[in-house]
Parts: structure tokens; sequence; C-alpha cells
């Protein structure tokens, strides 16, 4: 069931697209246009806080089912670009070559769930355990606490690390919010061109899905500020994903240090145990 939001982008699309060239007559959709296509809808939905609008569609579980459909079928689909435009909100682009829905769910390999690493939660205290929630900052907390990042780039990575350390939660960038940066060592320097890496991972939590264009901003800002404030003179940066999945299973993803695009070179399901509340 479409929301109130497609009519929205809907009617945006329709006043910039040309259907004799297929082309648009401007791509970003600024902040200003959304409130007007708003009140020109007649919708309910409110202009209070329109740097959500975007972002909370293209993260949900539905966001294929509340893009319209004219836009794909005219070929395009939309990324944001909030904080790389002045007052732009997002911008509609071409759909990759052979895409056939506006956004690419990314999911784990089938033949991960044939082989589930089971990972120890005994050093989480009990009480917090008790206390988990459905939410980022939580995940964040127990992949931390729980050194599930180090874990997979161990077991699982092509990457020869020598270390890995926790550099901060939650790190703010220009254009972007990193939910947990780590510094790691590398064994080899020759082939990866630097003997430090930073580790930018992104969580997601039940029905948010895994996105690409949030992970590679996140990483691209890691890039660009790893000299201005960590004073990272040669840095290889590596993406990676986390997201929880049904049955208290979670699912880590690393992408190739060469992007974009994401391609994926390693990825495995974890079982906590003892089980950890809100992880499922």
């Amino acid at each position: 069931m479409a929301s109130a939001k497609t009519s929205v982008i809907g009617l945006i699309f329709e006043e910039r697209y040309e259907p004799e060239t297929g082309s648009l007559s401007s791509d970003v959709v600024t902040f200003d246009d959304l409130a007007r296509a708003i009140s020109v809808s007649g919708s309910s939905l409110s202009s209070a806080n329109l740097a959500n609008f975007f972002k909370d569609l293209v993260r949900s579980h539905t966001r294929n089912e509340n893009f319209p459909t004219e836009v794909v079928d005219a070929g395009y689909t939309a990324e944001q670009c909030i904080g790389s435009v002045s007052k732009g909100c997002f911008r509609f682009v071409p759909l990759p070559e052979g895409q056939t829905v506006a956004f690419a769910d990314r999911t784990p390999a089938p033949e991960l769930a044939d082989e589930v690493h089971v990972v120890q939660s005994l050093s989480l205290n009990r009480e917090s355990r008790l206390l988990g929630r459905r939410d980022e900052s939580w995940l964040t907390q127990v992949v931390a606490n729980l050194n599930l990042i180090a874990t997979h780039l161990a077991l699982c990575s092509p990457l020869k690390l020598e270390s890995i350390q926790l550099l901060q939660t939650n790190v703010k960038l220009r254009n972007a919010e990193i939910d947990a940066l780590f510094l790691a060592q590398n064994a080899n320097e020759v082939e990866h061109e630097s003997s430090q890496i930073l580790i930018c991972a992104e969580m997601k939590h039940g029905r948010e899905m895994l996105e690409d264009e949030q992970i590679l901003r996140g990483a691209e800002a890691a890039s660009q500020e790893a000299a201005d404030r960590l004073g990272l003179r040669k840095v290889t940066v590596v993406p990676m994903g986390v997201k929880t999945l049904v049955g208290g299973l979670v699912w880590i993803v690393e992408f190739s240090h060469d992007f974009p695009p994401l391609v994926p070179v390693s990825e495995r399901l974890y079982r906590l145990e003892p089980p950890v509340q809100g992880i499922s």
C-alpha cells in the first residue's frame, strides 16, 4: 500500500520529467520544493521535519512499495543529498543498469544460514542484557562490547590484520554519521598500500534496511576527514554493515575498500549465546 509520501514524490517528478527526451528539468529536490509539493498535494504530512522525509522512506523495508512506480517506469530512482547540496533533500538519479526496482535490497547470501557462528555473550553484564532495546544504539553497544567486528575480520576477512581498536561510536562527521569507527593495523602494507585501516560500521536493527548510499556516505566522509581529524596521512577505509535478523541472528558484511560501488568481500551470520534481549 502506497504512503502519503508516494504521491508527493510522484508530483515533484511529474513536474520535472520530459517524456519526449526522458530527461529531467532538474534532479535535485530541495526542502522548499518538498514543502510546496506537500501543500499542493493536500497531504496530511507535516513539514516540520523535512530532513527525515526521504531518510525514513529509504531505510524502511517498504521503501520499494512506497516509491512511485511511474518514477521507476521512467528509469529513475532517488538518493539522499542532504549536506552535499545547499538545502537539498534528495535527488532523482537514473536506475542502475539491470535494476527493476527503485532500491535494491541487500540481504544475506542464502548459504550463510547453513553455518551460523555462535558468539558468547556472557561477558555482557546480566543487567545490561535484561535492559536490551530494539534500536541501533543498543546494537552498537553489543557489537562493540562483544568485539563482533574484530571476530568477523579475524575469521572471514581477506584482510590480514595485526590489531584493531574501537575509536568511537556515533561519530558525527560533516555529511554523515558513523555508528562505530575502528582503527586497524594492516599486516600486509605492500598489498593494501597502507598500514592503517579505518573501519566504518553501519548498524541496522529489525526492519530497517542496510542502505548502500548511507554506508558509502559514511565511508567517504571518513576518507575525507582521516587526515584532518585523526592525523592519518595514508589510510585505507573499509565499509561494513551490521544488521539484526529474525531469530536473534546478527548479519555482518564487509565491503571492498575499493568503493564505490559497494562490493561484498566477506559476510557471515552470528548467534549470541546466551540470547541478548533486543537482538532479534
